[in-house]
């Protein structure tokens, strides 16, 4: 599921370390939330979370991905306590998170009218600082003005000089001053309106970007508001702005135009506690604490006739922890 350019790079490592162990060529991190999650289970800390798998082993096990705290694993256990997290249930439940809470037009409708107050908060305070700036600025220009007409008059004495250097570097700060002022006035026919069919096309763009096979689409789409999902123990935290514009020619905006506002108003940064669903593992231990009886109920279903698929509907289980069962126990009985 990786992009072209993102397997094009994973192809030429592997040819250029041949012999690089698997494991390294993964912490590549070429996962949608690589970058952007971390670990907080050690209170007032935050570590990176690094994507990995173990290989699956023929009757024993399948292929695994998790994530794991990079701490946890440089430290081998010493310094983070957290658990692996299998990486299909982390992103489901942030993905479900996503879908259910933050991606609709009830939740994005507030956010986008606060930004909207913002930028008009902004023009006002903005207008303001400019119009005194710009008096300041005139008062300097003046005084630099009678200074020099003082040295043509008088010639160049020492704190004629000093005088005026204060005062050109005063006129040159002022200006600076104006110019930044004048940047960050957004003009009324500039400033996006953002409707509510705007909010609820870029929802059914960012939604089908989510749950698409290419990991590079995935990844922008969540970048273009989330900005950090941290893990704790059962739980997760998702950091999060209203939708700014990504980069590139082909950006998709909310608003007329191609106007960013990013630099000129500030995007208040939001937070929202999301649960992180049990590995099916332990919903499976919890519900069928007896290994022995459960192998021989799924047996019976097999015998029966139903398959891994139908077998795992009925438990409540996997159907490739199904199988896995039942390969294992053919293996113990030859």
């Amino acid at each position: 599921r990786l992009s072209t350019l993102s397997w094009h790079l994973f192809l030429l490592f592997r040819l250029a370390y041949p012999l690089c162990p698997a494991f390294i060529v993964h912490s590549l991190n070429l996962s949608p939330m690589s970058g952007i999650l971390f670990c907080g289970i050690v209170e007032g800390e935050e570590h990176p979370m690094l994507a990995d798998y173990i290989p699956a082993k023929e009757g024993v096990r399948g292929h695994w991905d998790f994530y794991i705290c990079n701490t946890k694993k440089n430290s081998r256990n010493h310094k983070c306590p957290s658990k692996r997290i299998g990486a299909r249930i982390l992103e489901q439940s942030v993905i479900d998170c996503l879908m259910n809470t933050i991606l609709t037009r009830d939740h994005l409708r507030p956010l986008a009218d606060a930004i909207a107050q913002q930028v008009s908060q902004t023009n006002t305070d903005a207008g303001v600082r400019l119009s005194a700036v710009q008096d300041e600025l005139s008062h300097v220009e003046r005084q630099v003005n009678n200074l020099l007409n003082a040295i043509e008059e008088m010639g160049l004495s020492p704190s004629l000089k000093e005088k005026l250097t204060k005062r050109e570097a005063e006129k040159e700060r002022l200006k600076s001053e104006v110019s930044v002022l004048e940047r960050t006035i957004i003009s009324v026919t500039e400033i996006p309106h953002i409707t509510d069919a705007m909010i609820d096309e870029w929802i059914a763009h960012i939604r089908t970007a989510l749950q698409s096979t290419d990991l590079e689409v995935s990844r922008r789409a969540i970048r273009q508001f989330v900005s950090k999902i941290v893990v704790l123990d059962g739980e997760g935290e998702i950091y999060y702005t209203f939708p700014v514009l990504p980069d590139g020619t082909d950006r998709r905006h909310l608003g007329k135009g191609e106007v960013d506002l990013r630099g000129r108003v500030s995007y208040t940064r939001h937070t929202l506690d999301f649960p992180i669903s049990e590995p099916l593992s332990t919903t499976t231990d919890e519900r069928y604490p007896d290994k022995q009886q459960l192998n021989e109920l799924i047996h019976a279903l097999r015998e029966q006739g139903m398959n891994y698929r139908e077998i795992g509907t009925r438990l409540g289980i996997h159907w490739t922890r199904i199988g896995q069962i039942l390969k294992r126990a053919n293996s113990d009985w030859t």
